[in-house]
């Protein structure tokens, strides 16, 4: 009688939606269940809406619940609970039975009733791992429950807040990642593309490039000209692996490497240098004047030195590299020579240093010059060329 109480009060309960289990945990307490023509007879009674049949098969099916329920036995999760659960997944098993899809009514409740009792213990787990603001983590000198709020509040601002405008930021972080990774990847390309290397001597990029590039920036500023000063082979191994856009120095020879153009500028004229106030100023240097004294040369006058060696018949000339800035200031000492090509410097630089050209019965001659370039040459690139010339046919009209 009071089995009968419970599972009508439970079945009556689910019936109308409101979700309320009783359940009995003594296995022996539990309907029979039904044979297999009285199973049939109630399933197909029930598949034609009569409750009452419902009622049967849930009833004779509950030791089924008791059953699947012994296998989380070792769940920690109370097995009243579990049963609980399981009726809930039974009730589910018999409402959404079809007799058409050839299931024994039995596999297809117990798996309803395993499905169930796993839902349940997967939203515990979860339950189980979150961690709210205002459960408890210990207690203070004085007893008193103290909560996770309490930690993290400070004095400036609620906890809440504090969440809400790092999730706001966050949220407008990843708004303006994508434009400013786009504008970086934008800005590397175009400086990639507006880079023009240029290969030249120190005193022809200090006493030349200077005019033109002022110039050239004013038409270009988004170009960034690059100076690399190296002696010229090693130039135009660079230029013909196109780590150089263009070579700027004296002719070596005819030969013109595969790929790279040669334009030509003119000529360029060595001349040997003396303090004015010195006792060279005033006479031409004969082959035994320069023996006798110190010349300072530029690092890479390679040919002017051979023509030197050539003039001097086999007299060791007493020669000493350096800068060209440092030349100027060793020569106006009046203790020193300095071979200098007349082009490279400034009239102001002769009257600063206190220099003058001197006469010499030694023909050091002329050296033609120009700009070595690869084949394919970007507008930017052939706008330089263009002003380099210019400047140059200015510095040297007739030739």
């Amino acid at each position: 009688m009071f089995l009968g109480g419970v599972i009508g009060g439970f079945l009556s309960f689910m019936g109308s939606g409101t979700f309320a289990v009783g359940y009995i945990a003594n296995n022996s307490l539990f309907p029979e269940a039904l044979s297999s023509e009285e199973e049939k007879k109630y399933i197909q009674m029930m598949s034609k809406g009569d409750e009452e049949a419902r009622n049967i098969l849930i009833e004779h099916n509950l030791r089924l619940v008791a059953h699947v329920c012994k296998k989380y036995a070792n769940s920690n999760v109370d097995q009243d609970d579990l049963i609980s659960i399981g009726s809930i997944g039974l009730i589910k098993g018999i409402n959404s039975y079809d007799v058409h899809k050839n299931i024994k009514l039995s596999t297809y409740i117990s798996k309803c009733i395993d499905n169930e009792i796993l839902m349940y213990l997967r939203s515990i787990k979860k339950l189980n791992s979150e961690v709210y603001l205002e459960d408890p983590i210990g207690k203070d000198k004085d007893d008193n429950t103290i909560t996770l709020k309490e930690i993290l509040e400070n004095d400036d601002k609620p906890i809440e807040e504090e969440i809400e405008l790092k999730l706001r930021i966050k949220k407008l972080y990843e708004k303006i990642k994508k434009p400013i990774e786009e504008l970086n990847t934008i800005d590397r390309q175009v400086c990639k593309e507006k880079v023009i290397n240029i290969g030249t001597h120190n005193h022809i990029g200090s006493c030349i490039f200077g005019n033109v590039l002022n110039k050239y920036y004013l038409k270009y500023p988004n170009v960034n000209l690059n100076l690399i000063c190296e002696e010229t082979c090693e130039m135009m191994r660079k230029l013909q692996n196109k780590e150089l856009d263009i070579v700027f120095s004296k002719k070596d020879s005819n030969e013109v490497l595969n790929g790279i153009e040669y334009t030509k500028l003119g000529y360029l004229h060595d001349v040997i240098i003396a303090s004015k106030n010195s006792n060279f100023a005033n006479k031409e240097l004969t082959l035994d004047d320069i023996e006798s004294q110190i010349i300072y040369t530029p690092r890479t006058y390679s040919q002017a030195l051979k023509r030197l060696e050539m003039l001097s018949f086999g007299k060791k000339l007493n020669l000493k590299n350096s800068s060209y800035n440092t030349i100027l200031e060793l020569t106006s000492s009046g203790k020193a020579l300095g071979l200098i090509t007349r082009e490279y410097v400034d009239e102001n630089d002769y009257k600063k240093f206190n220099l003058v050209e001197v006469k010499t019965t030694l023909e050091l001659g002329e050296i033609e010059f120009g700009i070595y370039t690869n084949s394919n040459k970007s507008t930017e690139l052939k706008d330089l060329i263009k002003m380099i010339k210019e400047y140059f046919f200015k510095l040297i009209p007739k030739q």
